[in-house]
């Protein structure tokens, strides 16, 4: 009975592992660095659906060079020249700002975070937080933006 019962376990634990290795392997696919470089322009929204009624889309126009250094315009902000990195499942970029998103608004971010989870030559998907610093932002404003390839 001992023996039965223990089969039954190491049965159990057997299914359970494959079902995580199948789950770890469903995941989705990590965004290719070597589709990144280009024009890329879009708008993004931001997820609070009053702050995005209240200030609109903000335009995103992105070019990012061969060695993934990323510059461009955000509003009417510039990106200051900002290097990638590469993380396991999205490429990151920490940028600052110099001007401001929308002139002559109450809205003063000067940095921002932009987290690229899809590049496949066509389009580029990423969540982006507008923010004070890069620490901690109580008044952060997240969002998302889909940007197309320009030529």
């Amino acid at each position: 009975m001992l023996m039965v019962q223990s089969m039954h376990v190491t049965r159990f634990r057997l299914l359970i592992l494959v079902l995580l290795a199948f789950l770890g392997s469903a995941q989705a696919q990590s965004p290719d660095p070597a589709k990144l470089p280009g024009h890329w322009v879009g708008n993004g929204r931001f997820f609070n659906a009053a702050f995005q009624t209240e200030f609109g889309h903000v335009p995103f126009d992105l070019r990012i060079q061969s060695d993934l250094t990323l510059t461009g315009t955000v509003g009417a902000a510039h990106i200051r020249p900002t290097s990638a990195r590469l993380e396991r499942d999205r490429i990151d970029y920490y940028v600052t700002l110099q001007g401001e998103i929308r002139p002559g608004s109450d809205f003063h971010k000067d940095h921002l975070v932009l987290l690229i989870t899809v590049a496949d030559g066509d389009k580029l998907e990423a969540d982006f937080h507008l923010k004070s610093n890069f620490v901690w932002d109580w008044t952060m404003r997240p969002g998302v933006v889909e940007l197309k390839g320009r030529p």
